[in-house]
């Protein structure tokens, strides 16, 4: 277990989270800015969307590939060595993105981010989970929450200022000055965890679980780009793959993953509800600005402030509800916030073309409510639920969950709403797109649901009351 804090200095604890919070908003803001400045990239360097598109998806699949991968190395050498190498990998590679030459240059360079994005995001919540007591972990966990809630919302404004005022190559910059402050703050605060030395590191399963995630990420996210047979077959490769890592896991002595973390009801039933609540969320992020822009005419920065409520109401309730559930236990907090998402999914599915935009409002405000009550409490009821032997496992599964929701959550509506259309000539048909949405809509209403039901018969331990 890291030893956290030096003798008689527990204000240290508050040290650890803020280094790795600071690299939270750091690796969060370079996400949501980058995506704001696709365009300005795509004309500057002159190539096609399916080009530009591949600075998002090589980021996204190198730090989702690598998340368990880089969990299990922490779990094994020590969490303080991996974290600090993602940073310094983070901030020199968001350099070289600043000074990309070609667009190739910039996807590579996007890639090495992803290597860095990943020690940081495997251990972010492994080092916070063992710096602070259980009857603190939530309320810690909803803090970094906020974090992140800040840093997805922020992006797109700050980003779009930014690249507005000095051009797309300053949003890397951004990242130099955070990246020195936040490594002086590790250095300095955090400790090392207990390695678990002699141990053989399980490169085929590494290797097995890499394919089988690239496999299925791929498939979701250029399925439009190359068609249903490509999609077929690298589902193939991803189930063969994934069977061939359980037996691996299940015949090595010191596996890539602890399968028996699976046989914990709380571990098991805490990461499905993540995985339903995140691939039932992204649908409205995905696609109500198809709604708001093309039906509705406003402009994206309208657009993008009319759904602001969202992150910002999450960013509010995160704290207050990961405290709460220190005390009272997290099966009540998720099985309700899901419910309450659930619900604000059922509201937006009535829309119509002159619907007003306070019942839209009405509905973001449960939606960012009920997200709120749900993510700390169940990242926490996750971290708190293995041995700290296994938390690199854990932290690193709880963001490989969140990552897989949103991208299954971006491709099955997607996919499910271009369908409906027929084709993207109807999207500014109102008879078309309403009906469409609205079908995605409840099928989102349906798996919050099914979120719901995982997050209440997840069993917990009793609560530890505050001294």
């Amino acid at each position: 277990m890291m030893s956290s804090q030096a003798p008689g200095k527990p204000i240290y604890k508050w040290w650890i989270f803020t280094a790795v919070t600071i690299t939270t908003i750091m690796a969060t803001l370079d996400s949501s800015i980058v995506n704001i400045a696709l365009p300005v990239i795509r004309a500057d360097f002159q190539v096609e969307i399916v080009v530009v598109e591949w600075v998002v998806v090589s980021y996204l699949l190198t730090i989702s590939s690598l998340l368990m991968i880089f969990g299990r190395i922490a779990d094994l050498f020590g969490r303080k060595k991996v974290f600090m190498a993602g940073i310094i990998i983070f901030t020199l590679s968001s350099v070289m993105c600043a000074f990309a030459g070609s667009i190739y240059s910039l996807i590579l360079s996007r890639s090495l981010q992803g290597i860095g994005g990943s020690c940081i995001t495997a251990n972010g919540l492994p080092i916070i989970t063992s710096a602070f007591p259980s009857n603190e972990r939530g309320k810690a966990i909803g803090w970094n929450g906020t974090t992140v809630a800040f840093g997805l919302s922020a992006g797109p404004i700050i980003g779009g200022l930014i690249t507005h005022l000095f051009g797309w190559r300053s949003i890397f910059f951004v990242n130099l000055p955070i990246g020195i402050v936040a490594l002086i703050l590790a250095q300095k605060f955090l400790r090392e965890s207990k390695a678990q030395r002699p141990v053989t590191f399980d490169f085929s399963g590494a290797a097995l679980l890499a394919i089988a995630l690239v496999s299925f990420l791929l498939a979701f996210t250029e399925y439009q780009n190359w068609g249903l047979t490509a999609f077929f077959a690298l589902i193939a490769v991803f189930i063969i793959a994934i069977v061939a890592f359980v037996r691996q896991e299940k015949l090595f002595a010191h596996p890539m993953v602890d399968l028996n973390l699976f046989k914990e009801n709380r571990f098991t039933n805490s990461s499905l509800a993540a995985f339903l609540n995140f691939a039932g969320r992204f649908s409205i992020i995905f696609l109500f600005p198809f709604y708001l822009v093309d039906l509705r005419g406003l402009n994206t920065s309208t657009a993008g402030l009319l759904m602001t409520p969202i992150p910002l109401l999450m960013a509010a309730i995160a704290p207050y509800c990961g405290s709460l559930s220190d005390r009272i236990g997290s099966r009540l907090l998720t099985t309700l916030g899901t419910l309450i998402t659930a619900a604000g999914f059922l509201m937006i599915a009535f829309i119509r073309l002159h619907t007003s935009f306070a019942f839209i409002l009405a509905s973001f405000f449960l939606m960012g409510i009920g997200s709120g009550m749900f993510n700390p409490p169940n990242t926490s009821a996750i971290m708190g639920s293995v041995p700290h032997h296994r938390l690199g496992n854990a932290g690193a599964m709880a963001s490989l969950v969140r990552n897989l929701g949103m991208i299954v959550g971006i491709a099955w509506s997607g996919a499910l709403f271009h369908a409906l259309c027929r084709t993207e000539d109807h999207f500014s048909d109102a008879q078309i797109v309403i009906p469409a949405f609205s079908i995605v809509m409840i099928i989102s209403f349906v798996i919050n649901l099914s979120a719901a039901y995982f997050s209440y018969t997840k069993r917990e331990p009793a609560i530890i009351p505050h001294s």
